[in-house]
């Protein structure tokens, strides 16, 4: 994993991004509190019957990520620019910024 600079709040963290890849290529993010080093949270997923370049991301924002595309938004790290339908929610597709 590659930590990025810019750090991102969420859920009352002052997070680092970590940017690896999932096992189809496409970008995955995770959060890690920067006082102590734990995982806060996986702001991305994979959606493998989908096209993602590689300065694209697909992020998670439901359930106990709600509020990450919001706080990747703000820290200027992703754009989101479409949304796919996922069952009965949908993951926004991101460019990244960095």
């Amino acid at each position: 994993m590659t930590e990025i600079g810019k750090q991102v709040v969420f859920a009352g963290f002052t997070c680092n991004v970590s940017r690896a890849k999932y096992a189809n290529g496409q970008n995955a993010l995770t959060l890690i509190d920067s006082k102590d080093g734990s995982p806060v949270a996986v702001a991305s997923v994979s959606m493998p019957n989908e096209q993602c370049a590689d300065d694209e991301v697909f992020i998670k924002n439901y359930s106990e990520n709600e509020g990450v595309l919001e706080a990747l938004v703000d820290a200027g790290y992703i754009t989101p620019f479409d949304t796919i339908p996922a069952g009965f929610t949908v993951i926004t597709k991101c460019k990244l910024n960095g």
